[in-house]
């Protein structure tokens, strides 16, 4: 077989899941970190792809023999062979690896105020998922589930960063998501002190698991149908709870649609190779997210890689997984052993969870009531602050228009998430007034790949009907409505009009705060503009500074154009000079 050795990305990806490059970084650390070697006739190259294209496939041995042009025999010996000795491996124990106590809390945590104060030694989030499973008649009714299916429970224990941190299998579809965690917590599961996973009403509420209140509104799409701002702490934090948690159900989906195996038919397979297939999996998703995680710092994944190139992959690989790390190692009378035969559930545990889950409730709703969201103001205005004419812009300029597109989308010159198909990340949120929103050609409404807030005095002003779009009758309300969404938001921006800049910039009230404003200054003269923006340095002296081309460009995450730049007027004709500034609030 030549695809491992072609060096077209797209083929192989879509495959075996890798491109050629990280292909070979695999086999490389196959190499070193298990015991799989060569055959008189089969490669170490030949029996992974074998193995990957069959987990993302699902396809037959039958149809693994033609692909591979391998005998019905070399194919059943070697597939089942090779996933046991990468289950079974110092690779698996390096790729998916438990938090330890000292453990960095994430920065999907740190970073968004909605969860930075209160979940601070949360290390995870837990959940259930059933994957196919054969078994034979006499043994058959303990694997079959709720729905009639031949299955088996898969607990998933995942970061926030999009990887597993521990996975346990082959527990009977009939058994409930609590029964899974107890044996886990009996086998192998470690957690440290006073850390915690996240699980929901499935589970046992206790010290190590933090649940959601009972009888509360919790679910995502239950908040989504009421569109309703929470009522009470318990709401509040269920609806946060949810939105943190809600990381290992996009993983779980990630992953399944990664691998067909995990939601195809159920092979005729022994019982302990149909437990390893999850295990092997849940490696290759951590491997991929480890290499995509690089591939976002250093650009667009190479077609063709050095054996330099490569050495320097690997290094950064083993620095994210700590492959040389011997303490990460698995020691049977190592302190964490000892921890986990300590593990006794407790009514007392479950007391504890209880009292800091009400703790956290009731600080989250204090801090709700005077939360203060950050704004970015993002306009273009002529150095006489001249906005717009007759409710529309005075000039039509594509290339300030994809700016505006793309800094308020949060798109960056990164790779493309390799899960983007299925991965939710959190969207950015567009504030405008009515006429702005009308302004806009039917065509383009909503604007895409952003939450969109019209702000509108008419209460029968109707919105609702389209994707991501919602009413709020002021600028207050929009920001309490935001603050209740089910689905995560990231920056906020003010795209118009006059009056509602000068709302945004005035400050009125306390929910909300100007901090930054993406300005666009057209350098060209436009006559009879009708609006306008503030002059916000004349008006606010001493409180804004201009903001270096340096600061832009990590702000919105690409390269922006240097200095004044010039384009025609698709609506005049005439060329139009502008520039690219950010303004920052001072402290």
């Amino acid at each position: 077989m030549e695809l491992f050795n072609s060096n077209d990305n797209a083929t192989m990806s879509n495959t075996l899941g890798m491109t050629p490059t990280y292909f070979a970084i695999f086999v490389k650390q196959v190499r070193l970190h298990t015991d799989i070697v060569p055959s008189k006739h089969v490669t170490v190259e030949e029996k992974l792809a074998m193995l990957l294209y069959w987990l993302r496939s699902s396809e037959s041995y039958r149809k693994l023999e033609k692909v591979f042009q391998s005998s019905l025999d070399t194919i059943s010996r070697h597939l089942p062979e090779t996933l046991g000795l990468i289950v079974h491996s110092e690779l698996r124990k390096q790729y998916v690896v438990q938090p330890a106590a000292d453990t960095p809390t994430s920065s999907v945590i740190t970073d968004k105020p909605r969860f930075a104060r209160y979940f601070g030694n949360c290390i995870g989030a837990i959940d259930g998922t059933l994957g196919p499973w054969y078994s034979t008649a006499h043994d058959a009714e303990r694997w079959i589930d709720r729905k009639g299916d031949k299955t088996q429970n898969i607990l998933a224990a995942t970061t926030f960063d999009n990887r597993f941190c521990y996975l346990q299998s082959g527990c009977e579809g009939s058994a409930h998501d609590q029964q899974a965690w107890d044996w886990a917590r009996e086998r192998d599961l470690v957690i440290p002190e006073g850390k915690y996973y996240l699980g929901n009403a499935g589970f046992a509420t206790s010290e190590e698991c933090m649940t959601p209140y009972r009888n509360v509104r919790y679910h995502l799409e239950e908040w989504l149908i009421g569109s309703q701002s929470p009522q009470n702490p318990q709401e509040l934090f269920n609806l946060r709870h949810a939105s943190l948690r809600n990381a290992v159900e996009r993983i779980i989906a990630v992953t399944r649609r990664q691998f067909a195996v995990l939601v195809g038919h159920p092979r005729e397979l022994p019982a302990e190779h149909q437990a390893r297939i999850p295990h092997a999996c849940a490696l290759l998703h951590n491997f991929i997210q480890i290499n995509d995680s690089i591939n976002a710092r250093t650009g667009e994944p190479r077609s063709v890689s050095t054996e330099e190139e490569e050495q320097q992959l690997l290094r950064e690989i083993a620095a994210a997984t700590d492959l040389n790390d011997s303490e990460n190692e698995y020691h049977p009378d190592s302190d964490r052993e000892q921890q986990r035969r300590a593990h006794v559930s407790t009514s007392a545990s479950k007391r504890r969870m209880e009292d800091l889950r009400d703790n956290i409730a009731e600080r989250m709703w204090a801090d709700y009531q005077t939360y203060e969201v950050p704004l970015t103001l993002i306009v273009a205005a002529t150095s006489s602050h001249a906005i717009g004419r007759s409710s529309s812009l005075p000039w039509r300029l594509p290339k300030e228009m994809a700016y505006f597109a793309r800094v308020t989308k949060g798109e960056t010159q990164t790779s493309e998430d390799l899960n983007s198909a299925t991965s939710e990340k959190d969207k950015n949120v567009v504030i405008m007034g009515r006429k702005s929103w009308e302004g806009i050609p039917d065509r383009f409404r909503p604007l895409q790949g952003r939450v969109n807030v019209v702000v509108s005095r008419q209460a029968d002003y109707n919105v609702a009907t389209l994707a991501d779009t919602h009413l709020a009758n002021s600028l207050e309300s929009c920001i309490t409505h935001l603050q209740s969404l089910p689905t995560p938001i990231n920056r906020v921006f003010l795209i118009g009009g006059a009056q509602l800049y000068t709302l945004g910039l005035t400050n009125p009230s306390k929910l909300y705060l100007t901090n930054r404003i993406l300005l666009t200054r057209i350098k060209t003269d436009f006559e009879n503009c009708d609006a306008f923006f503030p002059d916000f340095v004349k008006d606010q002296p001493g409180e804004w500074r201009r903001a270096s081309h340096e600061e832009l460009c990590e702000w919105v995450g690409f390269e922006v154009p240097r200095g004044d730049q010039k384009e025609k007027d698709r609506t005049g004709g005439e060329m139009v000079e502008y520039e690219f500034q950010m303004w920052i609030r001072k402290d």
